[in-house]
C-alpha cells in the first residue's frame, strides 16, 4: 500500500478520541495529556511497514478482509513491527486485549482503542474532508474508472491543483487513504470509487461527499455479491447522493434508471450545517461506442463544469497517457504484446477483442485470456458469450483458468478460430506462446488481476 502524508494535520487526543468514538490507554511512561498534548503523528499509515518514526499505526482488521480480497493479514499482528519501525501511537480494536496485545500496546506513547478500526479510520478521513470546501469528483462505473479519472485529472489540472487517487486505490482503505492527502494547496479533487458489494458505495459517498458524481457504465460484474444487472445499477447509483452535477453514460441501458435515481439533498457544507437550500442535481449525459471517445467526453463535460477553457481542457486530453496494463502496448524484439490484464469483465474483455482484431499486424494475432472473476452463478454463461462472439481476425485464442476454458469451448464450437490452447497456469500459457510466436505477431493479454498475467510478461524479458 502507497504511504499516505497528511499536511499539516494536528488534532488534540481528545478530538481523535472523539471522532473515533475511542478509549484513550496512556502508558505511564508517556506523560501525554488527552486535554493538553497534540497528537504527534506526521501520518497515519495502514501498512506497518511503511512506517515513519512519529505515524499513528491504524490496525485494520475485520472488515479488512472483504474490503481487501485475498487479504489474510490482521493489523494487530504488526504491532510490534510498526513499533520498532517508529510509531508513536496505534489506532487498535477493543476485542485485542490479550495479555500479549497489552503487552506490545504498553510500549506505544499512546494507544485508542475503538470498536472496529475501518469505521474509526474512516470518520477520521471524513472528519478531514469537511474542512475543505472545494469540488469533489467522484468516479465509479463498471469499465473505464481509472481511465476516466486520469483522464479528467489531466484536464482539470491545466487550471487548478488537483489531489487524485494513486492507481486503482478506490475501496473502503484506499478512499479515506486519498481524502488523508488533502491539503489547503488542493483546489479539486478527483476520485475514484469501487464495490464489490451492496452498501460499499453509500460508505464511501459519505465519507467523500462530492459534488460531481461520475457514473461510466453498467456491466456484469462483481455480480458474486451484487446479484444481477440492477443490483449492480442500484450500487453503483449511490455516488449520486448529494451531488450537484451527475455525468451519465446516456447509451447505457440503466442510464433512465440512473437518473431516476438522481435525489435532491442539501448540500452539507464544510462547517457540517446545511445550507438551508435543496436544488435539483444537474444531469449531463455522454455517449460513444467506443470506451477511449466516452472517456473524452466525460473530461470535456467535467472541464466545462469547472469553468475551463477549450483550449486547456485541449491541452489535458492531447497530453494524456494510458496507465500501465490497460491496453498497454510493449514492444518485444520480434513481436508485440498488448497488455489490458489490469483486471476484466464481459464487457471490457469484449471491448479488447474487438479493438485488438482491427490493430494493424503483419503475422498472427494471438490472444491469451484468463478467467474472469467475481461472476458467481453467471460466470460460465458470461464465458462462454466471449468464446461465442469472438470477434475474425483473431488467428490464435489461449485461455488460462478453470472459468476460461469455457471461452475456448465456445469458439471451438462455433468454429471462431483455428488454433485453440487450453492451459490451468500461468506458466504453460507462457512456455506454449514462447514456442509459436513468431515475427510481426500481435499478442492481447486480458484477464482480472487475480489470474495474475504479469507472470506471463515476466518470461519475455
Amino acid at each position: 500500500m502507497t504511504r499516505f502524508t497528511l499536511y499539516n494535520m494536528k488534532f488534540t487526543l481528545d478530538e481523535l478520541i472523539k471522532i473515533t468514538n475511542g478509549k484513550l490507554i496512556e502508558n505511564e511512561s508517556s506523560q501525554l495529556s488527552a486535554k493538553s498534548h497534540q497528537l504527534k503523528a506526521s501520518s497515519i499509515v495502514t501498512d506497518s511497514r511503511l512506517i515513519k518514526k512519529g505515524d499513528l499505526f491504524v490496525a485494520l482488521s475485520g472488515r479488512l478482509f472483504d474490503v481487501v480480497p485475498g487479504s489474510s493479514h490482521d493489523g494487530h499482528d504488526f504491532l510490534k513491527e510498526a513499533l520498532e519501525n517508529g510509531a508513536s501511537g496505534a489506532l487498535v480494536s477493543y476485542s485485542r486485549n490479550s495479555q500479549k496485545d497489552k503487552l506490545i500496546q504498553s510500549k506505544f506513547k499512546f494507544v485508542i482503542q475503538v470498536k472496529d478500526t475501518l469505521d474509526a479510520y474512516q470518520a477520521i478521513a471524513r472528519f478531514w474532508r469537511e474542512k475543505f470546501d472545494i469540488p469533489v469528483i467522484a468516479i465509479t462505473g463498471s469499465n473505464g474508472k481509472t481511465t476516466t479519472k486520469n483522464m479528467v485529472t489531466s484536464v482539470v489540472s491545466k487550471k487548478y491543483r488537483v489531489l487524485s487517487s494513486a492507481g486503482g486505490v478506490n475501496n473502503q482503505v484506499g478512499v479515506p487513504a486519498t481524502l488523508l492527502r488533502l491539503n489547503e494547496n488542493h483546489q479539486v479533487a478527483v476520485l475514484e470509487v469501487g464495490t464489490n458489494r451492496p452498501g460499499e458505495i453509500k460508505i464511501l459517498n459519505h465519507l467523500i461527499k462530492p459534488t460531481i458524481a461520475i457514473i461510466t457504465n453498467i456491466g456484469p460484474v462483481h455480480l458474486e455479491q451484487l446479484g444481477t444487472l440492477l443490483g449492480v445499477a442500484k450500487e453503483k447509483a449511490q455516488i449520486l447522493n448529494g451531488v450537484d452535477y451527475a455525468i451519465l453514460n446516456q447509451d447505457d441501458d440503466f442510464f433512465d434508471y440512473l437518473k431516476s435515481r438522481v435525489k435532491i439533498f442539501p448540500r452539507c457544507r464544510t462547517s457540517g450545517e446545511t445550507s438551508g437550500l435543496q436544488k435539483n442535481t444537474q444531469v449531463l449525459s455522454f455517449g460513444s461506442e467506443d470506451f477511449y471517445d466516452q472517456n473524452r467526453k466525460v473530461a470535456q463535460r467535467v472541464g466545462e463544469i469547472l469553468g475551463i477553457s477549450q483550449e486547456l481542457i485541449n491541452q489535458g486530453l492531447e497530453s494524456y497517457e494510458h496507465p500501465k496494463m490497460r491496453m498497454e502496448e510493449i514492444k518485444k524484439e520480434s513481436f508485440t504484446i498488448i497488455n489490458d490484464a489490469y483486471n476484466a469483465n464481459p464487457v471490457s474483455m469484449q471491448y479488447a477483442l474487438k479493438i485488438f482484431s482491427r490493430c494493424p499486424c503483419s503475422g498472427y494475432r494471438i490472444t491469451i485470456l484468463g478467467d474472469m472473476l467475481e461472476l458467481g452463478s453467471q460466470s460460465k454463461k458470461y464465458h462462454d458469450l466471449i468464446g461465442n462472439n469472438l470477434p475474425t481476425g483473431i488467428d490464435v485464442l489461449i485461455t488460462v483458468g478453470d472459468q476460461a476454458r469455457y471461452i475456448a469451448e465456445a469458439a471451438k464450437k462455433s468454429n471462431r478460430v483455428k488454433t485453440v490452447a487450453i492451459f490451468k497456469n500461468n506458466k504453460l500459457a507462457s512456455s506454449f506462446l514462447g514456442k509459436i510466436v513468431k515475427k510481426g505477431d500481435l499478442v492481447l493479454l486480458k484477464a482480472s488481476r487475480g489470474m495474475k498475467f504479469e507472470e506471463i510478461l515476466d518470461n519475455f524479458k
